[in-house]
C-alpha cells in the first residue's frame, strides 16, 4: 500500500477515475469501494443509497448509489458488470465507516462479474503506474 500525503491506495486494488476501488476476491467476486481520497474530499458525508438491490444486474459505469454530504450528491457508477451479490447495510447506517475504514468495513458492494470482468478491468488504473499517478496529481490539485 502506498501512501500520497495523507491518502493511502492499496496495491492489490483497481481503480476508476470516479473515484471507485475494486477488490477480485478469491471466490471470484469484486467488491466495490469508496477511495480514502474520495471519502476524505467529499466532507460531512451525510446519507448513503444503495438504490440497486440484491439480485440486480449492472453494467459498466451504471450508477448504483449516491452518496450525500454537506457538498451535495455524488452519484457512484461501478466501474464492472455482472450481479450484485451483496450489499454493505452497515455503510448505509453509519456512513462514516467510509471515512474511518475505507476498504474494510467501508465496502459499498459485492459484484459477481459477468464475463467481461477482464475487459472491465483493463479500463482501471493500478496504484503506483503512470496513469495514476498523473491522474492522482490532476485529482489533488482540484481539492486544493
Amino acid at each position: 500500500m502506498s501512501k500520497n500525503n495523507e491518502y493511502r491506495f492499496p496495491a492489490d486494488l483497481y481503480y476508476s477515475e470516479r473515484h471507485i476501488w475494486v477488490r477480485v476476491e478469491k471466490d471470484g467476486s469484486v467488491t466495490l469501494g469508496l477511495t480514502d481520497f474520495a471519502s476524505k474530499n467529499v466532507d460531512d458525508i451525510v446519507i448513503i443509497e444503495l438504490f440497486l438491490k440484491e439480485g440486480s444486474t449492472i453494467q459498466s459505469n451504471q450508477p448504483f448509489g449516491a452518496l450525500d454530504s454537506s457538498k451535495g450528491t455524488n452519484i457512484l457508477y461501478s466501474p464492472v458488470s455482472g450481479e450484485i451479490s451483496k450489499r454493505n447495510r452497515k455503510i448505509m447506517m453509519d456512513p462514516l465507516i467510509i471515512v474511518k475504514k475505507p476498504y474494510t468495513l467501508g465496502w459499498l458492494i459485492k459484484i459477481m462479474p459477468s464475463s467481461s470482468l477482464e475487459d472491465d478491468l483493463a479500463h482501471l488504473m493500478r496504484e503506483g503506474t503512470p496513469n495514476f499517478i498523473e491522474f492522482l496529481k490532476n485529482e489533488m490539485e482540484k481539492y486544493k
